[in-house]
């Protein structure tokens, strides 16, 4: 297939300033160049290339919102589209980059002690220090903890179909004693890890739509190259309906994200609009992936091709974050005023 050509049907690209352009550009050449011809590997093996890194630190991808501390400073468009190239690469790599960033850069840094911003928000930015979230514990929710503590060890959980080019873990803790000034002073309650799900539900919405151009993408030049008949099946009735659904879908989602994005910039974004956009976009994306998979035929099932890698991947994105459920709820309550959770 030749170089990603992007996916921009109703001209949004003359909406980006000349900055959030450069960034995504730099990411989408990083990707082509450097991970693609590496995941289909990694995912075999479940394993993922650790030492990319310093690579994403290098070009300011982690707390690329955040101000000092080597961050970037960037807009919450520009964000958005780093994580919309990077899971063009794969849902892992995405996740890797958002996880660092709004799950553990974003709340030190919003929540923390001038002590552990030091300590930590530069390193995390250079990709030296690696952070993990740990969520959907069996029996209460999560803790934050140092690596290397006494009492606290990981286990990598094996057998993956989903997210395979990415490092799951089971995390124990027994009689583990965690310091004082490990915690974070700036806030108490249930507030802190809903609003660094928010950060990185955010980024998903973005990620999405990524995966979902890199199937729609690669069908549509299968389409236009795959010869039965005697003529390209891109001429056929029936794959035009599924080509032309994706690329309604992925443009609808573009315009929802770039929205939100200056919503989020402006300071006036709210949760439920965030979970929207979250429950949308990745609904699309599996969508998407399942048309391209039926466009390829056979051929879709081979990781040749990475649609088959986007699909598996985005069972994974569905469900955690908030799954697609989830957010119906969360939207309808704030559509209605009426609590449908049923707690």
């Amino acid at each position: 297939m030749e170089k990603f050509r992007g996916v921009d049907y109703f001209g949004i690209e003359e909406h980006l300033s000349d900055e959030q352009r450069m960034i995504r550009d730099s990411v989408r050449d990083w990707v082509e160049l450097r991970f693609l011809p590496i995941v289909t590997e990694h995912h075999r093996n479940a394993t993922f290339p650790v030492e990319i890194a310093a690579e994403l630190g290098e070009m300011g991808v982690f707390g690329a919102t955040l101000k000092g501390y080597g961050c970037l400073g960037l807009d919450h468009v520009a964000y958005g589209l780093i994580m919309q190239e990077l899971e063009r690469g794969d849902s892992g790599l995405r996740s890797f980059a958002s996880v660092q960033s709004g799950l553990v850069m974003y709340p030190i840094y919003s929540y923390g002690s001038d002590a552990q911003k030091d300590r930590w928000l530069p390193p995390l930015q250079s990709g030296e220090a690696i952070g993990c979230f740990g969520l959907t514990e069996p029996d209460h929710g999560s803790d934050l903890v140092e690596k290397g503590t006494p009492g606290y060890s990981t286990l990598d959980i094996p057998g993956k179909f989903s997210m395979r080019a990415s490092i799951t873990s089971e995390l124990a803790f027994q009689d583990c004693r965690i310091p004082l000034e490990n915690k974070l002073p700036g806030v108490k309650g249930i507030k802190g890890p809903l609003s660094c799900l928010s950060q990185a539900r955010y980024g998903i919405a973005w990620g999405a739509i990524g995966a979902a151009m890199g199937c729609y993408d690669w069908a549509l030049q299968y389409a236009q190259q795959r010869i039965q008949f005697g003529k390209p099946i891109g001429s056929f009735q029936l794959v035009q309906q599924k080509l032309v659904w994706m690329i309604n879908e992925i443009t609808k989602a573009q315009l929802l994200c770039l929205q939100l994005g200056r919503l989020k910039d402006a300071g006036r974004v709210r949760p439920q609009q965030i979970s929207l956009a979250k429950m949308n976009n990745v609904q699309m994306a599996l969508d998407t992936a399942r048309l391209a998979r039926d466009i390829l035929g056979a051929a879709g099932i081979v990781d040749e091709h990475p649609i088959m890698r986007h699909m598996m991947n985005l069972e994974t994105v569905n469900t955690y974050e908030g799954t697609h459920d989830i957010h119906v709820l969360i939207v309808g309550r704030d559509v209605t005023g009426l609590d449908a959770f049923g707690i």
